[in-house]
């Protein structure tokens, strides 16, 4: 409903303008005077005399221009930031009836259909080089205790994470740059050094999970860390029952946009289908809410 009226008021300012509107005001007001047969200072007598009904009539309307104020910019701020994070020309597909990319669950055979999906009327995925720009994604939430965690400060955090099968060919698609390191191998899992017998799940990060994970270190892993401040490549953390060692670091996300390389040009009606467009996430990455 708010939105509603907000949509409404912002139509009505861009097609009227603020000049018409206040000339508007100002003919109607000039005719209140000319038509009405209580003199004009008896109105100002009585605002003086009431000063108090006057004031709170005055906060009443100042506070609802206000919080209308305060909500078009609200509105206006998240459509903007919508519309400047991800690739315009991708697609997001879920399973039929989902409305969140958690609650979606594609089968094998969906997503063959959708990666050669062709006829009339309906544009098919885009080719680079023979490849179709499809990024296959499992997105999952895990509830990751918080070793040692301050008094009076939260116990667990929501951890994203993101899979997918060619983690080259998802930052490809969604436009995203590695700030140090690598991309994960196709296996996923390589060998800790110095451990015989154990591997690590390799991991994509954030840079704001790097530093929220490397503040979850003992202090005796802190003091011989390279970084104190944030995990680097090649370091390990804790997740569940498994070791994850970091392969690679996302570049800088602020204001919900990730400052990475100009989007490619690609045109909307030959967009690619995939099953996430976040530049804060990606293939195989672990961001830190």
């Amino acid at each position: 409903m708010i939105e509603a009226v907000l949509r409404t008021v912002r139509e009505a300012g861009q097609s009227l303008g603020v000049w018409t509107l206040l000339g508007i005001f100002l003919v109607v007001l000039v005719g209140l005077l000319l038509i009405g047969r209580v003199p004009l200072r008896y109105n100002a007598r009585n605002l003086s005399a009431r000063w108090r009904t006057t004031l709170l009539t005055s906060l009443a309307f100042t506070l609802v221009i206000a919080l209308l104020t305060v909500m078009l910019a609200f509105v206006n701020s998240m459509q903007r930031m919508t519309e400047s994070t991800g690739n315009p020309a991708n697609v997001l597909v879920l399973a039929d009836g989902s409305t969140d990319e958690a609650f979606s669950n594609l089968s094998p055979g969906d997503v063959l259909e959708v990666e050669n999906l062709q006829g009339s009327g309906v544009p098919a995925v885009l080719e680079e080089h023979g490849r179709r720009l499809v990024s296959r994604e499992t997105y999952m939430i895990v509830n990751q205790p918080i070793p040692d965690a301050p008094a009076g400060r939260p116990k667990r955090r929501f951890l994203q994470l993101r899979g997918c099968d060619d983690p080259w060919l998802t930052g490809h698609v969604h436009d995203i740059d590695l700030f140090a390191g690598k991309w994960f191998s196709y296996a996923g899992v390589r060998e800790i050094p110095g451990m015989a017998d154990e591997t690590a799940i390799e991991a994509v990060v954030g840079l704001g999970a790097a530093i929220a994970l490397g503040r979850d270190r003992s202090p005796e892993e802190l003091r011989s860390a390279r970084n104190p401040d944030r995990l680097e490549v090649g370091d390990t953390f804790h997740l569940g029952e498994r070791t994850w060692v970091v392969t690679g670091i996302l570049v800088e996300v602020r204001d919900g946009i990730s400052r990475r390389r100009s989007a490619r040009p690609r045109t909307p009606a030959t967009g690619n289908a995939l099953s996430g467009d976040d530049p804060k996430f990606g293939g195989g990455i672990t961001q830190c809410c």
